[in-house]
């Protein structure tokens, strides 16, 4: 009774940090599309305005 008991919490453990290596993906893939879109919302303006003062 006791190994089993003990494989059981081990299963969960593994199942609990493969949960947490999916979590850390996703809340990468949204932390990196957030500063790509800040950093367009803040550089394109400047691109444009770099771009019309030279065609002026």
């Amino acid at each position: 009774m006791q190994v089993k008991s003990c494989l059981s919490f081990v299963s969960c453990l593994i199942c609990l940090i493969l949960l947490l290596k999916d979590l850390q993906r996703s809340l990468k893939a949204t932390c990196e599309d957030f500063i790509t879109s800040i950093t367009k919302v803040v550089v394109d303006p400047m691109l444009s305005f770099v771009t019309w003062c030279n065609t002026s």
